[in-house]
């Protein structure tokens, strides 16, 4: 371990040094439906709550302090469709979610070709209990 940890997305704790993150950003959308209304107002109706994102910024540099293992694991994970709590040092518990994309921005190469830095950044969607019961449903059907 590379310091304190600061963040954990599933199996992956971004440190302090090494695997570390520079922000995090995160959001929610609330659709609402209008309907008009003639000689009045137009009334809005809640749909509900519509998705959650999550984005996870970064710079590693590899050759020193490490990390890409980590990413490398992101991106497996996201390739299986697999969803990932998220959890804050302070404890708070974002809920589960999956990766939508991972993007990396590699530069300074050395004699080898090896980048000394990656910039990356991880884009999440928040995963609805609901649709995780479905998908599991779905897996369920499968060995039944």
């Amino acid at each position: 371990m590379a310091g304190p940890v600061t963040l954990i997305l599933g199996a992956f704790a971004f440190e302090a040094l090494g695997f570390s993150f520079i922000d995090l950003q995160t959001g929610v959308e609330t659709p609402w439906a209008e309907n008009q209304i003639a000689g009045g107002w137009d009334n809005l109706q809640w749909l509900g709550p519509g998705k959650a994102t999550a984005s996870i910024r970064g710079v590693l540099f590899p050759e020193h302090l490490g990390g890409e293992q980590n990413l490398s694991g992101i991106a497996a994970l996201q390739a299986a469709g697999v969803p990932m709590p998220l959890i804050s040092l302070g404890g708070q518990a974002f809920g589960l979610f999956v990766v939508e994309r991972l993007s990396e921005d590699q530069s300074v190469f050395s004699g080898r070709g090896v980048a000394r830095m990656n910039k990356y950044s991880i884009s999440l969607r928040k995963m609805p209990v609901t649709g995780l019961m479905g998908a599991a449903g779905g897996v369920v059907r499968l060995f039944t």
